[in-house]
């Protein structure tokens, strides 16, 4: 308010106090409405706004480029994620895409597969008992889900018994029993009953929305989830979360991705895996709680002649100096503290496979409903990228988040790994790699 001053009407200091007073009651009103007014609006933006990121999984092989001559410096990108918020449904939807470049992917399927779409749920972070490591997806879960959709994965899983280690969301787990439509069981598994109840939701999200159709991508595959807790391991058997009975079973393929995160967990995660891996090729699960009947027990045992017995496949950070010493641990022996006494080397087949990950930035989607649903709920990222061919995907670091090299560790317990899952845009590891890789810890 303004008064106006003469020399003749002079302002009383009663009135100047009294003026000086509201202004000052004012500014205290509106420095403690205020922030509270900018939390609300930040809350309800967060909760009504969609936004996705594309993350891209490219080779270390470089290839040679149809409209060049030379080789490129650097691989092709060999698969992409599309990660979608919706907070409106507390869900997180992925899309999972393999990148097709012309290469003979030694015996895979030629004709590209449709993305697979998965839908887990969002993380709360208000959730007082949530929240933990196992509520988020992580760079190694994104880049093996886009390696389970490769023609060789999807080709080796037919027919499979699955089981994760350390599942989390589990997205890795449900993208390997969908790879091929004809896997046999997969049991997605992880420490505590609230991780398990999560794995449960998101195995019903995706089975539900498909059961009035004939075809889904899980096809007739038994999905559970399953408590196994190997950070301290004392047998390791699965573990029913309503009748907390443990049952021990063997499987085709044992997984995991981000499980050898920490030194203290190599040791336990050797002993659970081969715990839980078939031996030797042909032997038939040990699993008791299970009556397949014989065609489906004799199309399994076929479908695994090329690569009988169990295989070992854990994705991790190759700047992770845990995820190298797993690899080297297995393949050349190591120290039990437990029995005091060295280790051999498995027997089979090791070897450590290299890629790079670009993880990118969370952007607001900005599409109407309309056009959302012109393009499958996927919002204007996937109508940029379905416009362009794969190869067009750009690899730029500076709109990314972050770049994360990716090592896939795969053993197979009787030798035959290499003929079934390694493709040319693999780069195996050498002894120089591990000494030229720059470790976080």
């Amino acid at each position: 308010r303004k008064m106006p001053f003469s020399s003749s009407i002079q302002p009383s200091k009663s009135s100047i106090c009294i003026h000086l007073n509201s202004y000052l009651f004012a500014v205290v009103i509106a420095l403690i409405i205020f922030p509270f007014h900018v939390a609300c609006l930040s809350l309800t933006a967060s909760n009504g706004i969609t936004s996705s990121r594309i993350s891209l999984l490219r080779s270390r092989i470089p290839y040679a480029q149809k409209e060049k001559e030379e080789s490129s410096s650097s691989g092709p990108i060999i698969g992409w994620v599309l990660e979608k918020k919706i907070p409106s449904k507390k869900t997180l939807e992925v899309s999972i895409h393999w990148c097709h470049h012309g290469i003979d992917e030694g015996g895979g399927e030629g004709d590209p597969k449709p993305p697979l779409q998965v839908s887990l749920p969002l993380n709360d972070e208000d959730d007082e008992e949530g929240g933990g490591l196992s509520s988020y997806l992580w760079p190694s879960g994104i880049a093996g889900s886009i390696l389970f959709t490769s023609p060789l994965y999807r080709s080796f899983f037919q027919h499979k018994r699955i089981l994760e280690l350390g599942s989390g969301l589990g997205l890795s787990g449900m993208v390997a029993s969908a790879a091929s439509g004809n896997v046999a069981k997969c049991v997605l598994t992880d420490r505590d009953e609230y991780t398990v109840r999560i794995l449960n939701d998101t195995i019903l999200r995706n089975t539900k929305k498909h059961e009035k159709s004939t075809i889904t991508p899980w096809g007739k595959c038994d999905l559970s989830a399953s408590i196994i807790d190997w950070r301290d391991f004392s047998g390791g058997a699965l573990r029913d979360v309503e009748t907390a009975s443990p049952t021990r079973q063997s499987f085709d393929v044992v997984l995991g991705t981000d499980v050898a995160y920490y030194h203290h967990l190599i040791r336990p995660l050797m002993d659970v895996s081969r715990y839980h891996l078939k031996q030797k090729s042909g032997t038939s699960s040990s699993d008791s709680n299970d009556n397949n009947n014989d065609s489906d027990e004799k199309n399994r045992v076929d479908a695994t002649s090329e690569c009988g017995a169990g295989v070992l496949c854990i994705v991790g950070q190759a700047n992770r100096a845990s995820q190298w010493d797993l690899y080297n641990n297995i393949q050349s022996g190591s120290y039990n503290q437990i029995t005091d006494e060295h280790e051999g080397p498995w027997d089979g087949s090791t070897c450590l496979l290299l890629y790079d990950l670009a993880v990118g930035l969370w952007e607001e989607d900005t599409a109407s409903n309309e056009e959302e649903d012109k393009y499958n709920g996927l919002g204007t990222m996937i109508k940029r990228q379905q416009r362009a061919s794969s190869p067009s995907l750009e690899w730029n670091p500076q709109k990314m988040e972050e770049i994360v090299p990716i090592a896939t560790l795969l053993h197979s317990m009787d030798g035959k790994i290499h003929n079934s899952l390694i493709g040319p845009y693999d780069k195996i590891a050498t002894k120089e790699d591990e000494k030229n890789q720059m470790m976080s810890f």
